[in-house]
């Protein structure tokens, strides 16, 4: 039999996540605003983030075949950033601090 005598002496050396979830809290909804920019070729998915904070902001898109893939992205506070270069349909998920 193995005894301890002392639980101090403990380390973790490996932790395996099976899996991760966001937390929505709508908090930073009204930050980002996200348009459909159509150019002369082609649109884009933009986002602009309007807060001193960056922020992550995921959900879905429909691509042109017709299916809804998932994207995710990072935009830098009070900046624009092109998302995707899709211009048809989106859902935001969420939006919340990076």
């Amino acid at each position: 039999m193995l005894v301890l005598d002392d639980i101090s002496d403990w380390k973790i050396e490996f932790i395996q996540s099976k899996s991760i979830d966001i937390v929505k809290t709508h908090r930073y909804d009204d930050c980002v605003k996200c348009s459909i920019k159509r150019g002369w070729l082609m649109g884009n998915l933009v986002a602009e983030n309007n807060c001193e904070i960056a922020m992550e902001i995921a959900g879905l898109e429909l691509n042109y075949s017709g299916e809804w893939v998932t994207f995710c992205s990072i935009v830098p506070p009070n900046q624009q950033k092109v998302i995707s270069n899709n211009e048809t349909d989106f859902r935001i998920d969420y939006i919340e601090r990076s």
